[in-house]
């Protein structure tokens, strides 16, 4: 496996002559994001399908109340200290633009992604992930989830409140930091930095690390490699899976398949 650094690898199978790719996004819609997208294009192209994290498609008949069900005995507003409460709704008003009132019977996952996605620009109408998804389907290629919306929602109902909490309170305090790191990670995405954006993903997740990054990528490694050997595809998950001793890379590396970066 090539240990040049880079978003975008070829998957080659044993005794096969079909080539799939990997290639790590960010799902935002910052124009920063989109650097390689006319060599993801390309490879697209030669591909017979796009696997994503999840069906794009599923979130179109995805119940956001479900959000407010997993936080029914304990939403926002009700485990948020009164002051750090009204601090958090002020900042968020002030910098974001943001009506904290709006959000304080949900997920505080769901608050915690809204903040950083306002951080970064909306240069584009969509997110990286759901523009080569639509691209996709334009293409009349096969379009799949590696995982499942269902996955993916019951290992957000898996974190503990009280730690999303922790984690506002710490954007509350600090926000200028926070800020700060968000528009980090975009600039070292950008500049295909995936060892920084690794190390920067684990600490940002600290002990969820395991449900949130490990885990995960065992299973996807298992499908990539079943769906790699169906079919020609390209698939499409977060960058801060790629990399690590527990990265994907590392873990098809040892199913046997030749992982390969592609300069750019």
């Amino acid at each position: 496996m090539s240990k040049k650094p880079s978003l975008l690898w070829s998957i080659h199978q044993e005794d096969s002559p079909d080539i799939s790719y990997l290639f790590g996004t960010m799902h935002v819609q910052d124009k920063k994001a989109f650097g390689l997208i006319g060599q993801v294009e390309s490879v697209l192209r030669n591909c017979d399908a796009l696997a994503t994290e999840y069906d794009l498609d599923d979130t179109e008949t995805f119940n956001v109340s479900w959000f407010n069900d997993l936080s029914k005995s304990k939403s926002v507003r009700e485990v948020l200290p009164e002051k750090t409460w009204r601090k958090l709704r002020h900042m968020l008003y002030k910098t974001l633009g943001i009506h904290l009132d709006a959000f304080q019977n949900v997920h505080p996952f769901l608050l915690i992604n809204t903040v950083s996605s306002l951080i970064l620009s909306k240069d584009m109408p969509l997110s990286l992930d759901e523009y080569l998804w639509e691209t996709a389907k334009v293409w009349k290629k096969q379009t799949i989830g590696i995982e499942t919306l269902q996955e993916q929602m019951a290992i957000v109902g898996k974190i503990p409140i009280e730690s999303l909490v922790k984690n506002l309170a710490q954007i509350t305090v600090n926000f200028p930091r926070y800020r700060q790191q968000t528009l980090k990670m975009a600039a070292w995405y950008a500049s295909g930095n995936l060892a920084q954006l690794h190390r920067a993903s684990v600490k940002g997740q600290g002990s969820l690390k395991r449900l949130l990054l490990y885990d995960r990528n065992v299973v996807m490694a298992d499908r990539i490699a079943a769906i790699a050997a169906s079919q020609p595809t390209l698939f499409a998950v977060g960058a801060g899976h790629l990399t690590g001793k527990y990265g994907l890379l590392r873990l098809m590396k040892s199913k046997g398949l030749k992982i390969n970066s592609i300069a750019y």
